[in-house]
């Protein structure tokens, strides 16, 4: 089982996953199919696994990157802006072929409408790739991946986790990627978290996530199949954690919405740093709705205004807030 988090913990934490370019573009008004519609497009960098690592390096966490990107522009761009940020990206391989590229489009409140991934090279992260740095990810604090990885490179990860007793946590990306989680859910490994939103829970589960017993139901269905805690975003509604001391509903944060691009990604960035700082669940999920809701009131996917100082602000005004 992988070891408890009860306590800081040393070494980085290894994000495994997507890293690409993204483009967000944003209607003035109401959105009319097919036709054009006035609106702006911002371009910057994205992937959940960066997006992951960016955040965590604004919190100050050692964080390495554990990705693909092509040989062009984008992709040689993309590592420049980790490596400022202070990621170790040694473990980014550079192929021939197109970087990743993600296209989101949104309606005039900042909601997500439709996106799109061409994210083929990530396919190059292939399971033998994964035993190949075997080593490094043993000596992880904890290990993030993210479903852009196919079912088996995920399964390899797992087992490379559970062997080195190295907490791993897993996060869908979307409803149509989701079930490449199933390759590690059925292995019955241990799972330290798992990161779905709603809609994504229900796809994994079968369960109607809408009500209160149907996220109940499914995430104990989960535990009962290695998976220790969930934390399951919830969007403006907060978050719903399951975990071995019961089931909890966490309120959201009040705030602007320009952008969801990348909240999410930020939520569990901050719920990862305070994990490895040894922080409980409860403190880790609201961590991340404040990283969520200063991510949402910006137009890039990794706020400029998260840090460290925020995070334990906010978590310092919550726990004096309860003692009243």
């Amino acid at each position: 089982m992988p070891r408890s988090l009860t306590s800081p913990r040393p070494g980085p934490i290894v994000a495994v996953g997507g890293a690409n370019v993204d483009l967000t573009c944003r209607a003035d008004e109401a959105i009319q199919l097919a036709t054009s519609n006035p609106g702006t497009i911002h371009r910057s960098f994205g992937g959940v696994a960066r997006n992951v690592a960016m955040n965590l390096a604004r919190l100050g966490v050692p964080t390495t990157l554990f990705s693909a990107v092509g040989t062009d522009e984008a992709g040689a761009a993309l590592v420049a802006d980790c490596e400022r940020a202070g990621i170790d990206c040694s473990l980014v391989l550079r192929l021939e072929a197109a970087t990743g590229a993600y296209v989101a489009v949104l309606d005039a409140d900042g909601e997500l409408v439709v996106g799109i991934a061409a994210m083929e090279v990530i396919g190059a992260l292939t399971p033998e790739r994964i035993a190949a740095q075997q080593e490094r990810l043993a000596a992880a604090a904890l290990i993030f991946a993210d479903a852009n990885l196919a079912g088996p490179t995920l399964a390899a990860l797992a087992g490379i986790a559970a062997r080195h007793a190295v907490p791993l946590v897993l996060d869908p990306v979307s409803t149509r990627k989701a079930p490449r989680l199933a390759a590690v859910l059925d292995a019955g490994v241990p799972i330290f978290a798992l990161t779905p939103n709603r809609d994504e829970l229900a796809v994994l589960s079968g369960e109607d996530t809408t009500t209160t017993a149907g996220l109940e139901r499914a995430c104990a269905g989960f535990r009962a199949r290695g998976v220790r805690n969930l934390i399951v975003g919830l969007g403006s509604a907060g978050a719903f954690l399951a975990s071995a001391a019961g089931h909890e509903f966490l309120a959201g944060q009040a705030g602007k919405v320009h952008d969801v691009t990348g909240a999410g990604d930020a939520a569990v960035a901050a719920a990862l740093w305070a994990l490895r700082a040894g922080r409980d669940l409860q403190a880790a999920a609201r961590a991340g709705q404040v990283a969520a809701a200063l991510t949402i009131a910006c137009a890039d996917a990794v706020s400029g205004e998260l840090s460290a100082e925020a995070l334990m602000g906010a978590l310092a005004d919550d726990g004096e807030r309860g003692e009243q």
